[in-house]
């Protein structure tokens, strides 16, 4: 088994007080369990910091921030923060003992809520979050946060928020250049934190880009440093309230709003005008961001359709209007002979005024219908693999997994709303004889795409694997076999990814994987040996478990046990499935009611693994090219590929949205 933690590895009664439940969480800097102080009888959270398996210089590094954590927490008493009750060690091992919440984060609670919160709501959650940097930052020296994100925010059942988490907190230093180490999550992080000194200002940014998904729902990871206007997304936001969470986000820190108490007092200032009698978001497409259909916009206001980008370094300001003004006399000495020049200075006002902006939000050119994030597995020089995010428009990729060794991650599946990514965790043995790695065990894991936190799911299985997401994002589609099952002998189940319930949908002695869930949520497709020598496609229904044959290849059609139909994918399209005959291997898209079958002209290269895109007009496919594996897309309506650049020679089992 793959458990992180030290419950599998030692009496859970820890320093012959704390007695371990069960495992809450995990990340970076630590595990936190539930636990019971046998003591006083309470409930308690333990945080667990294991250096046992790091080198030597990262483990001083994850010890000293184990330690300023606790260090930081037990001087600090508010109402908005969890108390420190205990730190000690035992070997290699730290321990923080804290005050237990009940309750939900707040990005669960953003996520179950399906959009905005209510206004309320999300003002009051603004003023608490407000009276607790208000506090760290008056501090001597002045605490700063450093990673104000959803993820790190509990809300009782009371409606109290708390910061949880104070893992790189920092106290800050007026005459230090930079900080030590860079650390913070994408879209929530300030610039200044990839490679410039925090403050209390930096804090300030993260909480207007919180205020501004709380008020719109819009994911920040997908467009770090580039929010589009609140009221582009909510037009129930006051225009003083979308005023005041620009001031906050000011890519500079100087143009920002100086201190938590400011920020507060804007917030108050910009409510005292009643907000409009308006609860409506604006349209928006299932899957953020897509832009396949532009969404309906009030007259005179254009659309933000914002493209997914890796943090980037400051870019150089110049004297914007020095620039513009520049232009302006070039245009009109250049084309002022011909009795032009006015015109066309005037048909090129809106990009004039661009140049007068230092930064620039960048947007997708209508019709492009590309999704902006994909996600695929590559191998590193050892051959185990991690997985990297990818802005197909663009090709700039960033590594998202770091495994530890002998731990590959791959077949990632991305959430209808972008933001948690489940995968497969693979650990590896190498075998001498045929020198290459072999799987010995695979678990499923859900991580948030921002860079939170993963928990494992199905651990009691020996073998899950192959995650597909059900449309509303609560449940994951796994193929899975429990320890002693036989070669290929795997079932389909269902996981809730919150409550950990499991439904069994197809468990038979053959082997059934590859789930894909039907558009609306009824029915999985996926890959299975029944009837004819080769792979087929089936459907069966969520709700009463009748299956049905989709594809249909006889005995004749299957030259090898490795023939057949394999990997689907549904959407309004169709069933797309990569299909392996005579020694070739092409897609198809099958008709989902039928099983009709159409070829696709991929080239004659081998291509296989095919997603599709939310609007079902594109598909994002493998291409075996000699030794490499490549990505592409394939447009339905023209048979347009396009080759998707990586940074990688092998890059497969995509997904994207």
């Amino acid at each position: 088994m793959l458990d992180a933690g030290i419950m599998t590895q030692r009496d859970p009664l820890i320093a012959g007080r704390y007695r371990l439940a069960k495992l809450l969480g995990s990340g970076g800097f630590g595990s936190v369990y539930l636990a019971t102080d046998e003591r006083l009888h309470r409930p308690v959270a333990i945080k667990v910091c294991s250096t046992l398996r790091l080198p030597p210089q990262e483990a001083a590094e994850a010890a000293q921030l184990f330690q300023g954590e606790a260090l930081t927490l037990a001087r600090l008493r508010h109402p908005g923060l969890t108390a420190i009750w205990d730190y000690f060690n035992e070997g290699e091992d730290w321990y923080l003992v804290m005050e237990y919440v009940p309750g939900e984060t707040l990005r669960d609670h953003i996520r179950h809520n399906g959009g905005p919160l209510p206004q309320a709501d999300a003002i009051d959650y603004a003023r608490q979050l407000c009276a607790v940097l208000g506090y760290l930052h008056s501090q001597q020296p002045p605490v700063v946060f450093r990673d104000l994100k959803p993820g790190n925010v509990m809300i009782t059942r009371e409606g109290q928020l708390k910061l949880i988490d104070f893992g790189i907190a920092r106290l800050f230093s007026p005459g230090k250049a930079a900080d030590t180490s860079q650390f913070g999550t994408p879209g929530y992080a300030p610039p200044e934190q990839y490679g410039g000194q925090t403050e209390p200002r930096s804090d300030i940014y993260s909480l207007g880009v919180l205020l501004h998904q709380m008020l719109t729902g819009h994911n920040p990871a997908a467009s770090p440093f580039a929010l589009p206007p609140a009221r582009a997304l909510n037009l129930a936001v006051p225009q003083q309230l979308e005023a005041l969470i620009i001031r906050a986000t000011a890519y500079d820190i100087d143009d920002r709003i100086v201190s938590a108490e400011e920020f507060c007092t804007q917030l108050d200032e910009a409510l005292v005008r009643p907000a409009p009698a308006l609860t409506m978001a604006m349209p928006r497409s299932h899957v953020y961001p897509h832009v396949a259909h532009q969404p309906s916009v009030p007259p005179n206001r254009q659309p933000w359709t914002p493209t997914p980008q890796r943090i980037p370094s400051r870019p150089q300001t110049t004297n914007g209007i020095g620039r513009a003004l520049t232009l302006i006399v070039l245009l009109i000495v250049l084309l002022g002979s011909v009795g032009v020049g006015a015109w066309l200075l005037s048909s090129h006002l809106t990009e004039l005024r661009s140049f007068m902006r230092p930064i620039v939000v960048p947007v997708v050119k209508p019709g492009a219908n590309i999704p902006q994030i994909a996600l695929y597995s590559a191998p590193g020089p050892d051959g185990l693999e991690n997985l990297f995010q990818l802005n197909p428009e663009t090709g700039k990729t960033r590594q998202v997994t770091q495994m530890p060794q002998n731990i590959s991650a791959t077949q990632p599946a991305l959430s209808a709303d972008g933001t948690r990514i489940a995968y497969t965790r693979e650990l590896r043995e190498f075998d001498a004889e045929t020198n290459s790695w072999q799987t010995a065990a695979s678990e499923v894991w859900v991580m948030e795409r921002d860079g939170a936190p993963g928990q494992r799911v199905l651990a009691g299985y020996d073998l899950v694997r192959s995650p597909a997401w059900s449309p509303d994002g609560k449940w994951l589609a796994v193929e899975a076999a429990e320890e002693g099952r036989g070669w290929r002998d795997h079932d389909i189940l269902l996981v809730n990814v919150d409550s950990g319930d499991v439904r069994p949908i197809i468990t038979t002695s053959r082997w059934e994987g590859g789930p894909a869930w039907s558009p609306d949520g009824s029915q999985i497709a996926f890959h299975a040996r029944r009837n004819a020598k080769c792979m087929e496609i089936f459907a069966v229904n969520v709700q009463d478990g009748t299956e049905r044959q989709v594809s249909h290849l006889g005995d004749n059609d299957c030259s090898d046990p490795n023939s057949g139909d394999y990997w689907p994918d549904w959407s309004t399209s169709g069933i797309a499935a990569g299909r392996k005959l005579a020694g070739k291997a092409e897609i198809v898209v099958l008709d989902a009611a039928t099983g009709e079958a159409t070829r696709l002209d991929t080239g004659p290269e081998a291509a296989g693994h095919p997603r599709w895109s939310t609007d079902g007009r594109h598909l994002l496919f493998e291409l075996r090219k000699a030794a490499n594996i490549l990505l592409a897309s394939y447009e339905l309506e023209t048979g347009t590929i396009t080759p998707i650049e990586t940074t990688h020679s092998v890059s497969h089992l995509a997904d994207w949205n």
